[in-house]
């Protein structure tokens, strides 16, 4: 019947999977990468994610390296509405509550870490809990040289809660212990980064604010000053959404935020590695 056919077509086109193009285009430094395409999918993935209600989406983001196409979006999951908005407005004021803290000096250790200008990756403000990161030579890197013995603040109730949820969701196998919050003041922005190795892989990231986030391997800049990248992919968080990333998201492309006229609060969990 006519309704029938009526019913047909509106499920096939709800099935076509989300795509997106753009004509930019961008090279780094070094000259080896262009920017090609982006299309953004809904595509769940069976492994890991079973027992969630809503399957993340995938991405394809590619970029030419070496003559060939590579796809830099490889292992970048976003999981939207990770955290509902009592959730995230109750982890807004704890993070307020650490600040406040840090600033009166009640933090020990290099738990509250605060510089003029964004750090490297890193916002004007981190805030360091759980288990510290392996220790790592400085060369240019986001934090100063934390020595072994280094003292950050546990892991607060509410956070650990999240991580429960990860493991519970089969979003991740391993529970994260180690905990860095960034906060990105109005304006500010982060320099072209990759998570460096001694971050355990994946990496979580929490939004509890909205925040744009940029992929490539090769990022540029818009003519006007104000750190408004472009790269091969382009995402909207939103507060509660998570992303996780590994693979070539996390090793080979770089990352980047954009100056925004608004604060910015992530949260990034990872498990620590053995030393």
């Amino acid at each position: 019947s006519d309704e029938e056919e009526r019913e047909a077509s509106c499920l096939a086109k709800r099935q076509e999977p989300q795509q997106e193009a753009a004509s930019e285009e961008g090279d780094d430094d070094d000259g080896d990468a262009a920017y090609l395409n982006f299309s953004g999918t809904m595509n769940g993935d069976a492994s890991g994610f079973a027992s969630t209600e809503n399957p993340p989406k995938t991405f394809v983001a590619s970029e030419i390296h070496d003559g060939k196409s590579v796809n830099i979006a490889e292992g970048l999951k976003l999981y939207e509405d990770l955290c509902d908005d009592s959730e995230i407005s109750k982890l807004i004021t704890l993070v307020k509550d650490l600040r406040a803290s840090g600033r009166k000096g009640e933090l020990q250790g290099q738990a509250f870490v605060v510089s003029k200008r964004p750090m490297k990756g890193h916002g004007r403000v981190m805030i360091q809990l759980g288990t510290p990161p392996t220790f790592f030579p400085n060369h240019n890197l986001s934090f100063p040289p934390f020595p072994a013995d280094i003292k950050t603040e546990p892991l607060p109730e509410s956070l650990q809660d999240v991580t429960e949820r990860l493991l519970a969701k089969e979003i991740i196998s391993i529970k994260p212990d180690s905990c860095i919050v960034d906060i990105f003041d109005e304006g500010d922005h982060s320099q072209p980064h990759s998570w460096p190795h001694w971050l355990g892989r994946p990496v979580c990231v929490l939004f509890l604010t909205d925040c744009e986030m940029v992929f490539g391997k090769s990022l540029t800049v818009a003519d006007h000053p104000g750190g408004d990248y472009r790269g091969a992919l382009k995402l909207s968080l939103h507060p509660g959404d998570l992303l996780l990333v590994e693979g070539k998201s996390a090793d080979f492309a770089k990352h980047a935020i954009p100056s925004v006229r608004k604060q910015r609060i992530l949260v990034t969990l990872t498990k620590s590695l053995p030393k």
